[in-house]
């Protein structure tokens, strides 16, 4: 059988349990105070002393106690001794002095009678005098005399505007119709004009490794170039006169 190992029993500390924690050993409970409150208890504030009735104007404007201001007291008077001069400088310098009756300086002649009448004529009398003038006639007109044709009736408003006969305007509005021409549409265009097709020759090098050309190869130059010349026939002339090949060297 298999071997089991006998377990051991256990023993308590003999110790008492120490339930101190580090939050009980650093936050210790400190007593404080409780939260006074800061509602108003709602009484009516009053006071026991009397009410005091000095204003800003009895303060300031107070009754003081005044003093009859000094005033100087004047000598009597005293009547000088002697009398009074009451001569004056106008009196002194203007004196009354007698005056002689004026005498007239009228001339000899001024009391001598003339029997020459009276000259009573005025510049006024002698300038502005009265002329004779005529009255105005007043315009007498001629005598009216009736026109004995008879009358027509016919006004300068009438005589101008002479009615005539009104016509209807013309509408100018179109008829909503489509153009047509009876000509054969046109249907050339710029780019078929300037753009037709033309003739491309064929470049003979290209058939000439081919064997599709009239040319024979002849050798090549020091820069690598083929050079080829055409092939003509011998032509003979009526005059007996054969004509030699003409040779043109081509390059490819």
């Amino acid at each position: 059988p298999k071997y089991v190992h006998p377990k051991e029993q256990y023993k308590g500390p003999g110790a008492p349990f120490e339930d101190m924690t580090t939050f009980k050993r650093d936050f210790k409970g400190n007593p404080g105070e409780i939260t006074r409150s800061f509602k108003p208890d709602n009484q009516a504030f009053s006071s026991g002393k009397p009410l005091e009735d000095v204003t800003t104007n009895r303060n300031d404007y107070r009754r003081w106690p005044m003093e009859r201001p000094y005033v100087h007291a004047h000598e009597q008077y005293k009547k000088p001794d002697g009398t009074m001069e009451m001569t004056t400088t106008h009196n002194s310098t203007y004196r009354e002095l007698p005056l002689d009756r004026v005498v007239a300086h009228r001339p000899s002649s001024a009391n001598k009678a003339r029997n020459a009448p009276f000259d009573g004529s005025t510049s006024y009398a002698n300038d502005y005098k009265k002329w004779e003038m005529n009255k105005n006639k007043p315009m007498m007109r001629d005598e009216y005399h009736p026109n004995t044709a008879p009358f027509e009736g016919l006004s300068t408003q009438k005589a101008h505007y002479i009615p005539h006969e009104l016509q209807p305007n013309r509408s100018f509005r179109p008829d909503n119709t489509a153009f047509q021409s009876g000509s054969k549409f046109e249907d050339g265009t710029m780019y078929r004009t300037d753009f037709t097709p033309k003739h491309v020759e064929v470049c003979p090098v290209l058939g000439i490794e081919k064997g599709q050309t009239q040319f024979q190869f002849v050798s090549t130059d020091q820069r690598g170039h083929k050079l080829y010349q055409p092939v003509f026939e011998s032509v003979q002339s009526l005059n007996g006169f054969q004509s030699p090949n003409r040779m043109q060297m081509t390059a490819a």
